[in-house]
């Protein structure tokens, strides 16, 4: 964590009562002596002094140029070197009090060095000071040039710093600042801080400067007024303030400085802190620098085991308070969040709590206050209050015991009065209603059985009793706060804190700070109960509040921070008031009768609302743009959008649709300009969004790139949200915070949600809530996945009542929507719908999704038989949901491989030479691959399913196939950018890594064991639409080894290729008996699992594995039966351009003869042999060994990879058959 420079600093204003006494003589510098440069270059300087430490010997005499005269206290100086550049002088033009001030500045261009430091151009006054006691420096500052902070404190011998003494960062305005001196941390014997030194103490203001790449000064300039310097505890109070806590900001003790102590004395921690650690307690406590929530130290506790609260807590005293309210306030982090702690509040030597607060911790710095009434006490009652903070302690008592990190900061213990008065913030609006328990008929209950969102408890209470939980809720007179009523709970029993609790809805709220206050008193006191805050359906927390009960009437005040909540998500919030329940959840199952009264909830009504909609763009084309939200109850109106170029001069107005329970609210805005930026704001009724922006698409004739980013198979929230969180910060660090002028759209390939489409929040909490930042500027392109509609066997409407698509697709009837295309640039994008209803396998008996099917077919043959001859399109990209195989999740445990992508779909691309690639998903990995067409293209197949759903991985399922056709599998989940540049005509796509989940070592559950910040590259391929094929390859040399009937060639070298052909025929009958592709590489599976002392070693473990490492593509070996052969080769590139075949060459002839008794075929997965004995040798195409067996007389089955090439070879009797096959 960055380090503030702020240390014990407070912002306060001055009332001097008349026993303060001011140690410092002429604070204000209304008196200060002051003398000239030569020839008058600066006037009104300080007095100068060579070093700190001068007291009792004479100034210099020069710069400024005086006579020398002895250092003495009382009177200002400025300790610097002999330079014309560092100054120290008094001003009349700017000041806090008085009609003077002190500027300390350094001009530009000093070489001088360590201007930097605070100590060479240093404001001092000597005084003399206890080192046994502490003080406060007070002073006024501000800041002119350079914002550099200014050094305040005090100085002893020398020149070296007294504890306390810190930087102080300055505002622009004139502030107070308030610095805490503690000589007493410096031992006598220390070096440098003797009691000879403390003769030479003083006040000092150290300005500094830092250095240009030149190596001089830098401009910089504060003013000083006003300063004053008390012995702690003689210091005036601060508008009747007064911080009873000493050293709650922990600037006072060394670094690590522990303070463990073994007993808990009453009366042992006056004015200090301890933690106390006891019996079988065990941790540590010590000042810090790591962790700081303000100033330069804070206090680390280490909590390993505790065994009681009682054994394990922080402490201070504090002495002679008055009878009165006071507030406790304290900032803390810790290594784990929602762990319990307390902080305790005991008087009269430890036999009475006054209050007991039960608090959960959090992963980031925060404030906790704590209102303490000790106003019915007496003054000797409160001679000692001992202060508790207990780590990992519950509201009952108990203790968690698990280890966690505390940092603490910043602790105080105020007066009530101490409060600044706050401004008027507006109109209070009342949102709880009947919060006086005055409406209804005494005894009447308010019990209900159900708790329904958004239904019986809109604006009325309801004792929710559910489960065994059993009790009472009812109006009642017998004992009340205000007015004539009150409401009664009696619990008898509960069982659960879901199954029994007071709550009331209110809505239409606004992103604003709230106060929720009520009233109660119950048969019991130390009971514990909760209050809930609530929204989103019941699925977010906004805040839980834990607290004690009290046998009388006690006051609780909440404060609910709402200010960073969109509006659309404050339509309902739930208050909860949870009766038996500790901080944790957990209940206490205890007969309890509570009395509440007097409840209210009350913020600030703006006269407009602002409200956040998360638009949603979608169907951006040149000149239109449909802009959607989701509209929260209440907002009433006709759905607007006020837009312009420079400003949002012009209006359009849609309609708001019902989507199941939500109100679903379009725009669309017409007659824009090409490649133009808009901004953009949402309005309904008074609620006005905030401005965003958005670019429309460019002409067909466009020389800028085209990019656009990819997701796929995200599915919900929990899993989706910290990869878009990702990929944000990441394109905003690669491109600006203007994504729009860098991105033109998105595309996603399906299952955006999981639940089939069932539910129309999940729309909202899988899709609309976590892509809200990418999709208010960029439109998002679906190809619908089976999870988005379908759902046993049938479509299911919510999807398209959100997705709106009908702006680009030209489809016939039902489906215009279902499927679409849109020319950008020189490149066509086309969007399947590959679920069954739309594409089917041929034998469905569903005559629906026959013509369903048969109906995109045709379309897209057509657009693709359109663009062919279309000179403007050179890049065809294809989009759907279903790849026909999948290795990450292979047969015969996928049960959804979609046969019909190959059968159906993959034939019609056949009418295009233009498609570049196939991207998809369905399954939750990232492949790459070719896709061989006939008519002598290739295209690349890009799987981009890992897009923050649960992933698959290597070992997931019980079989992973390599296919010859994928050459890169990756486990990683993240994202794709696609650049297509029009001029070059060419692309580049690149897979951005996030992170990688998979189970470690054997476990059943999965875990992230890598996560990038926030992304790293694991994949990227180009293309070039004209770029030459390559050079025809060589044949250099074919030999045929007859001891071992290996048959090996070598061509000119395959230098930057990706891929080999080779084929062989046997010349005697010109059949083909090998015909095969082999990629340089083939990333398939990942290395195992490897620890170095003790933990996963990640240089090592789970990497991706490159079967074809090293490969030489020029080379290869086969088995070869007896007879002539010759063969070919071709070579393709990174554009998927095949070279021409190399010429054929001269046969070899191999010397074995062939057994004609011997049978060999291919099978489903096997090999069948039909012998009367012999051995079988089973190799694959480029002569690795996959088998060797004894064969028996009759039929043998030898078991094989799927859809593999193998080449089987037999000896028997002297004689060898030799026969390449593929297996099913």
């Amino acid at each position: 964590m960055k380090k503030s420079l702020l240390a014990g600093i407070f912002l306060l204003t001055t009332l001097l009562p008349a026993s303060a006494q001011n140690l410092l003589q002429d604070g204000g510098f209304e008196n200060t002596k002051t003398y000239d440069y030569a020839n008058n270059k600066s006037t009104g300087e300080l007095p100068r002094i060579s070093a700190l430490g001068k007291l009792g010997s004479n100034t210099e005499t020069n710069n400024p140029v005086m006579e020398a005269e002895t250092v003495v206290p009382g009177s200002w100086y400025r300790k610097s070197a002999n330079s014309g550049y560092n100054h120290g002088k008094i001003v009349t033009d700017d000041y806090a009090e008085g009609e003077k001030a002190l500027n300390l500045s350094i001009t530009a261009g000093s070489t001088t060095t360590k201007l930097d430091t605070w100590d060479n151009n240093t404001a001092i006054q000597y005084v003399t000071i206890d080192r046994t006691k502490q003080y406060v420096l007070k002073f006024k500052a501000k800041n002119l040039v350079g914002n550099y902070p200014v050094f305040a404190g005090m100085s002893v011998g020398g020149g070296y710093e007294v504890s306390g003494s810190n930087w102080v960062t300055l505002s622009s305005n004139w502030e107070e600042y308030t610095v805490i001196i503690d000589p007493t941390q410096h031992q006598a014997s220390d070096t440098h801080y003797s009691d000879g030194d403390f003769q030479k103490s003083g006040v000092v203001f150290g300005n500094r400067t830092e250095y240009d790449e030149n190596n001089k000064s830098l401009e910089s300039s504060i003013l000083i007024d006003d300063v004053r310097l008390y012995e702690k505890g003689t210091e005036p109070e601060e508008g009747n303030v007064k911080d009873f806590i000493i050293n709650g900001n922990f600037e006072t003790g060394e670094p690590n400085t522990s303070i463990v102590t073994g007993t808990d004395k009453w009366g042992d921690f006056v004015g200090k802190w301890a933690l106390v650690i006891k019996d079988k307690s065990t941790g540590t406590g010590s000042i810090t620098t790591e962790e700081v929530h303000n100033g330069s130290q804070a206090l680390k506790v280490e909590l390993t085991n505790i065994s009681a609260r009682y054994h394990f807590f922080l402490t201070q005293e504090l002495q002679n308070l008055t009878p009165g309210e006071y507030t406790f306030a304290l900032w803390m982090k810790a290594s784990k969040a929602d762990i319990p702690f307390r902080v305790d509040f005991s008087i009269d030597d430890d036999n009475i709590d006054v209050v007991k607060s039960a608090q959960t911790t959090a992963a980031e710095w925060t404030r906790y206050e704590i209102k303490v009434d000790l106003s019915d006490k007496t003054s000797e009652d409160l001679s000692t209050l001992r202060i508790r903070i207990r780590p990992n302690c519950t509201s009952s008592g108990s203790v968690k015991n698990e280890a966690v990190t505390y940092y603490i900061d910043d602790i105080s213990f105020t007066s009530a009065s101490s409060e600044e008065e706050k401004p008027d913030e507006g109109e209070q609006k009342e949102f709880i209603t009947n919060g006086d328990f005055e409406i209804g008929d005494p005894n009447s209950s308010i019990v209900m059985g159900t708790d329904p969102w958004g239904s019986n408890l809109v604006n009325t209470w309801g004792l929710v009793i559910k489960g065994s939980s059993t009790g009472t809720g009812t109006i009642t007179t017998e004992e009340i706060h205000g007015g004539s009523q009150a409401l009664k709970i009696d619990l008898t029993n509960i069982d659960a804190r879901y199954r029994f609790f007071l709550a009331q809805e209110v809505q239409n709220l606004a992103s604003a700070e709230y106060t929720f206050v009520m009233w109660m008193k119950a048969s019991k006191a130390g009971i514990p109960f909760r209050v809930d805050f609530s929204i989103n359906n019941n699925t977010k927390d906004i805040l839980t509040s834990s607290q004690t009960t009290a046998t009388e009437w006690t006051r609780y005040e909440i404060k609910v921070d709402m200010s960073d909540i969109k509006t659309t998500d404050l339509s309902t919030c739930r208050i909860s008031i949870r009766p038996n329940c500790a901080s944790g959840g957990s209940v206490q199952n205890e007969a309890v009768t509570y009395y509440l009264d007097d409840i209210s909830f009350k913020g600030v009504v703006p006269d407009v609302i602002i409200f956040q909609p998360e638009p949603y763009l979608q169907s951006k084309t040149t000149e239109s743009i449909l802009i959607n939200w989701r509209s929260a109850d209440g907002e009433e109106g006709v759905p607007t959008i006020e837009y312009g170029t420079t400003d949002l001069n012009l209006t359009a107005t849609g309609t708001t649709k019902s989507v199941g329970s939500l109100k679903w609210s379009g725009v669309r805005l017409t007659g824009l300009s090409p490649d133009t930026e808009y901004q953009y704001r949402c309005r309904i009724g008074n609620n006005i969004s905030e401005v965003y922006k958005f670019r429309t698409l460019p002409d067909k004739n466009v020389s800028r790139k085209i990019r656009f980013l990819s997701f796929g198979d995200s599915h919900e929230a929990s899993s989706v949200t910290p990869v878009r969180e990702a990929a944000l910060k990441f394109l905003k660090q690669e491109f600006g915070e203007d994504l729009q002028n860098h991105f033109d759209f998105i595309t996603c390939t399906g299952d955006i949600i999981y639940n089939y489409g069932q539910y129309e929040n999940e729309f909202v909490e899988s899709l609309f809530t976590p892509n809200k930042e990418l999709t208010n500027a960029l439109p998002m392109n679906i190809a619908a996945g089976n999870h988005d509609f379908e759902k046993n066997d049938s479509e299911h409407s919510y999807f398209y009542d959100f997705m709106d698509f009908t702006d680009l697709s030209d489809a016939e009837g039902d489906a215009k929507g279902k499927y679409y295309a849109q020319q950008i640039g020189n490149a066509l994008y086309i969007y399947l719908n590959t679920n069954r209803q739309y594409l089917c396998p041929t034998d469905n008996s569903n005559q629906t999704y026959q013509t369903n099917t048969e109906a995109q077919l045709k379309w897209l043959k057509d657009k693709l038989t359109t663009a062919e001859s279309d000179n403007t399109i050179d890049m065809v990209f294809i989009f759907g949901h279903h790849g026909h195989r999948y290795e990450m999740w292979s047969a015969p445990d996928n049960t959804a491989t979609r046969e019909e992508i190959a059968e159906r779909l993959f034939p019609v691309f056949e009418n295009s030479t233009k498609i570049k690639m196939y991207m998809y998903g369905h399954t939750h990995s990232v492949e790459r691959g070719i896709l061989e067409l006939k008519n002598g293209k290739s295209i690349t197949l890009f799987l981009n399913g890992n897009g923050g759903s649960y992933p698959d991985y290597f070992g997931k399922y019980s079989t992973n196939i390599d296919y010859p056709e994928i050459h890169r599998n990756s486990e990683f989940i993240g994202f794709a950018i696609t650049e297509v540049d029009p001029v070059e005509k060419s692309y580049q796509t690149t897979y951005y890594g996030v992170s990688q989940r998979r189970p470690v070592n054997g476990a059943s559950s999965t875990t992230y064991i890598r996560k990038y910040d926030p992304a790293e590259i694991i994949d990227q391929w180009s293309a070039k639409c004209d770029a030459s094929v390559p050079t025809t390859p060589t044949m250099i040399k074919q030999e045929y080894n007859a001891t071992d009937g290996i048959f090996s060639l070598e061509a000119s070298p395959a230098t930057d290729m990706m891929s080999a052909e080779y084929q062989i025929i046997n010349t005697a009958n010109q059949e083909m008996v090998i015909d095969t592709i082999i990629h340089r590489e083939n990333i398939f599976g990942v290395t195992g699992y490897f620890e170095t002392d003790g933990k996963i070693d990640l240089e090592k473990s789970y990497l991706p594995v490159d079967l074809n490492e090293g490969i030489d593509l020029s080379t290869f070996t086969a088995k070869l039966p007896t007879g002539n052969y010759k063969a070919k080769i071709r070579y393709r590139d990174n554009n998927l351009n095949w070279s021409d075949y190399s010429d054929i060459n001269s046969s070899i002839d191999s010397p074995a003869e062939t057994d004609n008794d011997v049978v060999i075929a291919g099978g489903t997965a096997e090999v069948v042999i039909v012998s009367d004995g012999g051995i079988a040798e089973i190799y694959s195409p480029y002569g690795a060994l996959l088998a060797k067996t004894i064969l028996t007389n009759g039929e043998n089955r030898i078991n094989v990879t799927p859809d593999s090439q193998v080449i089987v070879r037999v000896v028997r009797n002297n004689k060898c058959t030799v026969k390449n096959l593929r297996v099913k």
